[in-house]
């Protein structure tokens, strides 16, 4: 409506706004434009404080930023930390061959945030290819903290509006000391050796079973993980490119693929969908792959 009917959306608005006379809302303006239209139990979590709760701790840790972006809804910061890293073998392969005998994996941490409503805060632990600069993005062990403060509390409907300044900053605190925990957990190895052990675990899965093609078997596995025809041309590419039919190829094709996404919250959305692909049972990857997607 935005786009072909922007005199309509505003109609609609402004009818809807006039059946609320009594309400209460939170604005959220920036240079002059309204960034967000926002309920009164909205909490405010930015991403300045978000950053600064955790980036000194990534970094006492040794982690360095990869990237980040401040997209039109949402911030993002991608980090890995070199001192972390594992050498994942190629089946058959012996230490001393080269580079192309093994990939150096290191662990990685993805932190997100919306000040505008669009989603909540949350921080994932990720593994970093070094050789090819791929990161994969687990969605298990997530921190996620709702921007809605009434929930948060558990109390009444309303309490947010009698809260006081130091009573937020106190509650808020308690949020970036659980960010902190959750970051030196990342680092730490706790996370990062259990990922490494299902990666080995996925170079001894065949993309394909018994009759099926290995281009069947990218469908089918892209159609799970909501890749559309386009993506997946891309994917197989890739996949065909690298060499490695295998489940640990196939991630490796698809957080490869995020790198030509020019979206960067789609590119991110394909390194969560590679994650999901490491922490995937063997059982249920050989399920998607010989049976065909069913909705």
């Amino acid at each position: 409506m935005a786009a072909q009917a922007p005199e309509l959306l505003c109609t609609c608005l402004n009818h809807w706004v006039k059946q609320m006379p009594n309400a209460t809302r939170l604005l959220r303006t920036l240079d002059g434009n309204l960034r967000a239209w926002l309920s009164n139990s909205y909490r405010v979590l930015d991403n300045v404080d978000f950053a600064n709760a955790v980036l000194p701790v990534v970094s006492e840790l040794g982690g360095e930023v990869r990237s980040a972006d401040v997209t039109e809804d949402k911030m993002y910061l991608k980090l890995v930390n070199p001192k972390m890293s594992e050498l994942i073998l190629k089946p058959g392969a012996v230490m001393g061959e080269g580079h192309d005998s093994y990939d150096e994996v290191t662990a990685g941490l993805v932190l997100g945030n919306s000040e505008v409503g669009a989603g909540s805060m949350f921080l994932q632990f990720a593994i970093h290819f070094s050789g090819c600069t791929n990161l994969a993005v687990r969605r298990e062990n997530t921190f996620r903290k709702t921007h809605l403060g009434q929930k948060m509390l558990g109390a009444a409907e309303g309490v947010e509006k009698y809260l006081t300044a130091e009573t937020r900053r106190k509650r808020d605190e308690v949020v970036w000391d659980a960010l902190r925990d959750v970051a030196r957990a990342a680092f730490d190895g706790r996370i990062f050796h259990d990922t490494v052990k299902q990666l080995r675990e996925k170079r001894n899965i065949p993309v394909a079973f018994g009759e099926t093609s290995v281009q069947l078997a990218v469908q089918r596995l892209n159609s799970h993980h909501g890749i559309g025809e386009a993506e997946g041309e891309g994917v197989l590419d890739h996949l065909v490119r690298g060499g490695d039919l295998t489940a640990y190829g196939y991630q490796a094709a698809v957080t490869r693929y995020s790198q030509d996404i020019a979206s960067y919250e789609r590119a991110s959305e394909l390194e969560r969908i590679g994650g999901d692909v490491i922490t995937l049972p063997a059982s249920k990857f050989k399920q998607i792959v010989s049976e065909p997607h069913r909705n």
